[in-house]
């Protein structure tokens, strides 16, 4: 692709119920946490999607790098292309993230970007073995040269999985011009287009996304709940005291 590496944008989806994102693990809420991990010289820019109501409960996180994107939009796919004045001669790379992934750090983000630049692809997934099925977990369907060709979303409980298996999650990481192609494309097809249907569409363009391996699946992991959020707070408060 050979953009600049200092050119790479973050867009981070926050529309629908604003509380998980601003709720406090150790003083720092969630999404200071992510904005935290986002602090990675790769990173130009960061956008925020938030709806026209929550606007004022997100301004306080507004700075120099961060930007508010005011959307409606319920569904990510429709709401990136609602940001696309953001990208107006843009031709980096794109992070996607939701705005409640509470261990998401700076490690991976800056792996993710480094990998995407080394690597002859136009996105990237990262991959875990995981036993804990979640919502938005997406399980990697490939094809018989092992290339990613389409993700499928599931939800199973942990009962019902003996050993673990593969998933992927937020972050995704694009090149921007071929995702906003995708996007285009699905969404003349279908009026709610799922960012699955992107993916499988821009490896239907004859694109290749590619996987990095991550050592487990707490940074895909994501607040829906309370339970959720009293594991997060679990987790972070071991991990901080260590």
């Amino acid at each position: 692709m050979g953009h600049s590496i200092i050119r790479d944008r973050a867009l981070i989806w926050a529309v629908g119920p604003v509380k998980w994102p601003l709720m406090k693990i150790g003083g720092i809420s969630v999404l200071q946490r992510i904005l935290n991990a986002l602090t990675v010289p790769q990173l130009e820019k960061i956008g925020l999607l938030v709806s026209a109501q929550n606007k004022a409960e997100f301004e306080p996180a507004v700075d120099h790098r961060l930007h508010l994107i005011l959307t409606d939009e319920l569904d990510f796919a429709r709401a990136i292309i609602m940001a696309e004045d953001w990208f107006k001669n843009f031709s980096g790379n794109v992070l996607l993230l939701t705005a409640d992934l509470p261990f998401v750090n700076a490690s991976l983000v800056s792996r993710l970007l480094g990998f995407l630049h080394a690597e002859q692809a136009v996105g990237c997934l990262p991959v875990a073995h995981s036993v804990r099925a979640q919502k938005e977990h997406a399980r990697i369907i490939r094809d018989g040269q092992d290339n990613i060709r389409r993700l499928h979303l599931f939800s199973q409980p942990f009962a019902d999985r003996e050993n673990p298996f593969v998933i992927t999650g937020f972050p995704f990481l694009f090149e921007w011009d071929c995702l906003q192609r995708a996007l285009y494309q699905v969404l003349h097809k279908r009026e709610n287009a799922h960012l699955m249907d992107v993916i499988e569409k821009i490896t239907d363009n004859g694109f290749e996304i590619k996987s990095l391996a991550i050592e487990n699946d707490l940074p895909l992991f994501r607040i829906h709940n309370e339970e959720d959020m009293q594991f997060a707070r679990k987790i972070l408060t071991i991990r901080e005291n260590l």
